[in-house]
């Protein structure tokens, strides 16, 4: 008896383990980052894209040295929601002193 009660103990604190490293899954720090022809706002797991042409937002994820971002909601209409497609994919992503830098270019915190 002890050692299944043992043997559950563990298995629950393994188990608690795991899923406090699934929920730490790498995010941008909070806030807004401006780079040369758009501005990202990150929160959580969602992120905000404001373009020269437009905006979009959607939810993004950090994996491996790239950072997927996928949109879902354009305003600004047709030929905005075409040049925002072009934020939306996957992307090289590192931080820097500054910021963030997203496929080579840098975006610095504000």
């Amino acid at each position: 008896m002890k050692k299944s009660v043992k043997f559950i103990a563990l298995a629950l604190a393994l188990l608690s383990v795991m899923l406090v490293f699934a929920s730490c899954a790498k995010k941008v720090k909070g806030g807004t980052y401006e780079g040369p022809t758009a501005t990202f706002t990150f929160k959580g797991g969602k992120v905000d894209v404001k373009g020269l042409t437009g905006s979009a937002s959607g939810k993004y994820e950090i994996k491996d040295g790239k950072i997927t971002i996928t949109l879902e909601e354009y305003e600004g209409g047709a030929i905005s929601e075409a040049a925002m497609k072009v934020y939306d994919g996957s992307f090289n992503y590192e931080e820097t002193d500054a910021g963030i830098k997203i496929g080579g270019v840098e975006y610095k915190k504000k």
